[in-house]
């Protein structure tokens, strides 16, 4: 199963107030349905164990170990506790390799071997920006086998896969559902055709396939957490020197497993899987222990390949020079032609000025930084006339005695103030724009310009989203005055006085949301089935810089229970500050209960520390006010 899951939408229903049965049963069904779980090694323990730690404000000096639905949450929870990786210039790593990936076939095991560490609880996804949820890690066993006695567990990819394998009779079939988890490649003729050519185009597409699949599979060997992939030599290849076995995918690796009896007695296998990203390093590190290369694809069906290990990381940076530049968006263009006109003689009256055209066009309408001919004749029929080279009624006709067209640099087009640009003796000037369509639309001057202001104003916002998304990685972002905050993430629920209103609330934040605008769509803090919806209103509130707020209100009848509930709403959208690009979300969720007269308050707010904060501190008396009490 694929980590498609939204882990957050799913421990937020489970841990809310409402919640039943049924959302806690969905939560760890789709947790123990998944491939793999991920861990940080904790490198003072040379990597044998998992990373824990104590989460004083859930479960006092309880010690809890840390667990991840996928490696993304793994590497931010890296970087805000700012986990050492152990690094030293004689061997360096980096926070990839403090990640380890756990098959949950053998997780409950592995849980076991935990026992006497005196570990006590366990916290799926701890990081900031993601709805932890927590249990007893010795409640884990008890809970897989409830789920399972429901059916409620999907089965594990790798025994999909060999289930799949075995009933595939039709060549076609398989070989398709090869391509298909191979990344779109068909690796048994890019590796037929590269050992038959031996041709460095060929070589090319073969490991510039394997590279650029996301992951790249092996068969585990070893006992939990100390595993490492299938080694084993043999005499006709690479001089009898222990290889590494690959696989592009896992049906392969099943074949292959079966063909050996490396397979488990149901018949199932330890699937060992590393991120492409990291995978150098990682090998790199068996070459010590007598590794000599990486051998793919060694079932008895596939068309193998192999390579020495020590010749991954030049490969890599070979293939890495290949990539093009993406060429991609516009581009300006100055085209200068040197005209005249041909009488019905045959003498040409040349112009006594040139036409000098500058154009804003699809990047791909250029070839060697000049304009293609078929766009030259584009713009000649936009500027002479579309038959124009069949000539006059009198018989004459414009013929172009030389033209010449250069990509203009970035730097001189953001320089030039082209509303200012004026006719001469010598030089006339038109402006032009290229359409999606193939076609030149002639401008003026000052729509020529208000084009390139807006280009520029977007390539700068674009620019500087980037660079806060970036640093939100890391858990930062950078505010106006060219200074680093750390993002925060408050999300909390807690009870309120039934009277409680949420207008309040909104008067309260509106003023610290001014310099944000709207970019994305509006984040809902719970979800709600349109179908017990009733009597919903719903408002799209604008400030200066356009829509950013959602209020709504309904009358909700939970489907599970009938409770009827009122629910009153505030939510942003993926907000941005004008200035600096930095990324803010705000929600608030009143949830009053009609049957039994009780309010619940959901809030959440994400974003710079500093702006997180105000948020906090201005709603904080608000929350006194109606007798909030924080639950967990």
């Amino acid at each position: 199963m694929t980590n498609n899951v939204n882990f957050d939408e799913l421990a937020t229903k489970a841990f809310a107030p409402t919640a039943t049965s049924n959302d806690y049963e969905n939560l760890f069904a789709a947790t123990f349905s998944l491939d793999s779980w991920y861990f940080i090694a904790d490198e003072k323990f040379d990597y044998k164990i998992p990373y824990c730690a104590i989460f004083p404000d859930f479960f006092g000096e309880a010690i809890t170990l840390t667990v991840f639905t996928d490696g993304e949450r793994a590497r931010k929870y890296i970087a805000e506790k700012g986990i050492e990786t152990g690094a030293t210039a004689e061997n360096p790593k980096t926070p990839d390799d403090l990640i380890l990936r756990i098959s949950t076939n053998g997780i409950l095991d592995f849980f076991d071997q935990l026992a006497p560490l005196n570990i006590i609880k366990i916290f799926f996804n701890p990081n900031k920006g993601s709805h932890g949820f927590h249990h007893d890690l010795k409640m884990m066993r008890p809970i897989y086998e409830h789920l399972e006695s429901k059916n409620l567990i999907s089965k594990p990819q790798a025994e999909i896969t060999e289930t799949v394998s075995e009933e595939n009779t039709q060549k076609a079939d398989q070989n398709a559902n090869e391509i298909k988890t191979s990344g779109g490649a068909d690796f048994d003729a890019l590796s037929k055709k590269a050992m038959e050519t031996n041709a460095m185009e060929d070589l090319n597409a073969l490991f510039g396939a394997a590279f650029a699949l996301k992951e790249w599979n092996f068969i585990s060997r070893g006992e939990l957490p100390n595993v490492y992939p299938y080694v084993a030599a043999r005499a006709d290849v690479a001089d009898n020197q222990p290889m590494i076995r690959a696989f592009t995918d896992t049906d392969r690796l099943m074949r292959f497993a079966r063909e050996n009896n490396l397979t488990e007695a149901d018949g199932s296998a330890e699937i060992l899987t590393i991120p492409t990203e990291n995978i150098v390093s990682y090998l790199e590190g068996f070459v010590e222990q007598g590794a000599f290369g990486v051998w793919f694809n060694c079932d008895l069906e596939s068309k193998d390949f192999f390579i020495p290990i020590k010749q991954l990381q030049p490969i890599k940076d070979h293939l890495a020079k290949l990539k093009p530049t993406a060429e991609t968006g516009f581009t300006a263009l100055v085209l200068t032609i040197s005209d005249g006109l041909n009488l019905p003689s045959g003498f040409v009256k040349k112009s006594t000025y040139n036409c000098n055209f500058f154009c804003w066009i699809p990047r791909e309408w250029t070839e060697d930084l000049q304009l293609k001919p078929e766009y030259l004749e584009k713009l000649n029929e936009q500027f002479y006339g579309a038959n124009w080279r069949a000539g006059n009624s009198d018989g004459s006709r414009y013929v172009v005695l030389e033209a010449n067209s250069a990509v203009m640099s970035p730097e001189r087009v953001q320089g030039t103030n082209w509303n200012v640009v004026q006719n001469n003796e010598l030089n006339r000037y038109w402006f032009y724009i290229g359409e999606a369509n193939g076609a030149f639309r002639n401008v003026t001057a000052d729509e020529f310009q208000a084009n390139f202001d807006a280009h520029f104003q977007s390539q700068m916002t674009d620019d500087a989203r980037k660079k806060q998304d970036n640093l939100a990685n890391f858990g930062m972002s950078e505010t106006a005055d060219g200074d680093f905050d750390l993002n925060l993430n408050i999300n909390k629920v807690g009870t309120v006085n039934f009277d409680t209103s949420i207008a309040p609330f909104y008067e309260a934040i509106v003023p610290l949301l001014k310099d944000f605008q709207g970019t994305g769509d509006y984040l809902t803090l719970l979800r709600f089935e349109d179908s017990g919806k009733k009597d919903q209103v719903e408002n799209i509130i604008e400030n200066t810089h356009g829509a950013y707020l959602q209020i709504r209100h309904f009358l909700y009848l939970n489907p599970k229970n009938n409770v009827r509930i009122g629910v009153n709403s505030i939510h942003s959208r993926h907000l941005r500050h004008v200035q600096t690009n930095a990324e803010l979300i705000v929600s608030f969720e009143l949830c009053k209960n009609l049957d039994n007269q009780t309010g619940v308050f959901y809030h959440a707010f994400q974003g710079p520390k500093s702006e997180v904060l105000k948020l906090s501190e201005a709603i904080q008396p608000i929350l006194e006010s109606v007798n909030y009490q924080a639950v967990q």
